[in-house]
């Protein structure tokens, strides 16, 4: 399922299904594709219109799933937020809108099975002392110590903290953390 606190975006990902088909214009690779022509490209298909990389999407705020709502209109499988946990949690370019991490990877640990992988990203700066801190951008860097800390206080084990650049802005590398974690109990 997805999660995202803006209608735009839940928007964006309903429209996004997996490009399998037997003339796929680039094989395994999602694109955009309105519920119409997911529907009218099934046509051509020996196996029904393309997947949906989503099988539900939900406007919401990720710590209160309990009242996020499903978008409507796009025919997907999962109409509320499942109960049970997960297995797989994964945030990319969504944490550095968090400014302390307690409360959002303590509800992610919450929600994740034993045995469960949690995969995010965050913002972080060359160097300094610091846990996190509010950038010029309005997003907030995070030191990976002070991520890998509050993860195992809210019962995460660290698989692995990678430096990498989770995308250009005004044409300068933004310095990130790629970080995995698991529930071991």
């Amino acid at each position: 399922i997805g999660v995202d606190l803006s209608p735009k975006m839940v928007e964006l990902a309903a429209e996004l299904i997996v490009d399998d088909g037997p003339v796929p214009v680039v094989k395994d690779r999602m694109r955009r594709c309105t519920e119409t022509a997911r529907l009218a490209l099934g046509s051509d298909r020996a196996g029904g219109p393309p997947k949906r990389l989503y099988e539900g999407v939900f406007t919401g705020d990720l710590l209160d799933f309990a009242s996020a709502k499903c978008m409507e209109g796009y025919g997907h499988e999962i109409q509320t937020i499942p109960t049970e946990p997960f297995e797989l949690i994964v945030s990319a370019d969504v944490l550095c809108y968090f400014g302390a991490m307690d409360d959002i990877l303590q509800a992610f640990a919450e929600r994740l099975q034993v045995g469960g992988d949690i995969i995010f990203t965050t913002e972080t700066m060359p160097g300094g002392d610091y846990n996190w801190v509010k950038l010029s951008s309005s997003r907030f860097a995070h030191c990976p110590d002070y991520v890998a800390r509050i993860a195992k206080e809210a019962g995460l084990s660290k698989v692995s903290q990678t430096a990498f650049t989770p995308r250009m802005e005004g044409g300068e590398k933004v310095l990130g953390t790629l970080h995995a974690f698991t529930k071991l109990e």
